[in-house]
């Protein structure tokens, strides 16, 4: 085999295993619209383990986070390995209206981002 062939291929190989390595980190919230004034839960769901700790700073601008919890969950079921990380934020929303829930940088890895419908407290 040709020797820069060779070294192509070893390149697209490496190459191909470091994109197959990020994780991919879904955020989903448990309600949505919610009331100003309630809590609700921000869920960050990971496939594998992130890069680093995640950043939640950008979420203070419109939420205040009221507590935040980790766990992570292992399976081997039939010959296959699933292992998942969750962050489960407790938030509440500043003001009203429609909401952007930013993108979460976990390191190099980042979440979607969301949007949220946050209405009055019916009296």
């Amino acid at each position: 085999m040709n020797k820069s062939v060779f070294i192509f291929l070893t390149l697209m190989l490496v190459a191909a295993s470091q994109t197959s390595l990020a994780a991919k980190i879904q955020a989903s919230v448990d309600r949505n619209p919610v009331s100003l004034g309630e809590s609700f839960q921000l869920i960050f769901t990971a496939t594998e383990t992130p890069d680093d700790e995640p950043d939640f700073s950008p979420l203070e601008q419109d939420f205040d986070i009221l507590n935040q919890s980790q766990s992570h969950q292992t399976q081997w079921i039939n010959g296959d390995f699933n292992r998942t990380v969750s962050w489960t934020l407790v938030l509440m929303a500043k003001r009203t209206g429609q909401l952007n829930i930013p993108s979460i940088a976990f390191g190099k890895d980042r979440s979607n981002a969301l949007r949220i419908n946050v209405v009055q407290q019916a009296v």
